[in-house]
């Protein structure tokens, strides 16, 4: 009688088992498709201009990177002052970018390490040398940020807002 019991718990549980198995199944492979990773990136992905700016949005940055490795990154202050920098070589290693700065004029010296690295968008950690300062600032494709604008323009009725003063 004890073995008769215990089939008919079991038996009563497996159902509910294998509905929960599949389940979890399913679920995994849904979530799985959305977060597939991007495609590594190149070199020849990164030429071009880059966009952006950092938590608060109280900066501006513009990273431009040529195919003969050297580029410039100019940072516009709230006031449009701007800051810029010589790169002298650039490239793409182990997916992550790696830059040569110089400053130009009388620009602060700066550190710029990357935290981030794929078609989407690009991350950045920029760290003031002399004064100690670091900000996390989020780059976009500019061709695809213009893009984006164009079409979220016309999608709106094709009128650009009014001019700020």
């Amino acid at each position: 009688m004890h073995g008769l019991h215990s089939a008919a718990i079991i038996g009563d549980h497996v159902p509910r088992f294998i509905f929960l198995l599949m389940v979890t199944v399913l679920l995994m492979r849904s979530t799985s498709h959305c977060e597939t990773r991007p495609a590594p990136i190149h070199e020849k992905d990164m030429v071009g201009a880059w966009v952006g700016c950092a938590q608060g949005c109280t900066e501006f940055y513009r990273l431009e990177l040529g195919s003969d490795q050297k580029g410039t990154l100019v940072i516009l202050d709230p006031e449009l002052k701007h800051e810029t920098y010589s790169i002298s070589e650039w490239k793409v290693e182990a997916e992550k970018l790696q830059v040569v700065l110089k400053p130009r004029a009388k620009a602060e010296v700066i550190e710029l390490k990357s935290l981030h690295l794929d078609q989407r968008y690009v991350e950045i950690e920029i760290r003031g040398v002399a004064l100690d300062w670091k900000r996390n600032v989020k780059l976009f494709n500019e061709k695809d940020w213009d893009e984006r604008m164009r079409r979220s323009r016309a999608a709106s009725g094709g009128k650009p807002p009014a001019k700020q003063h």
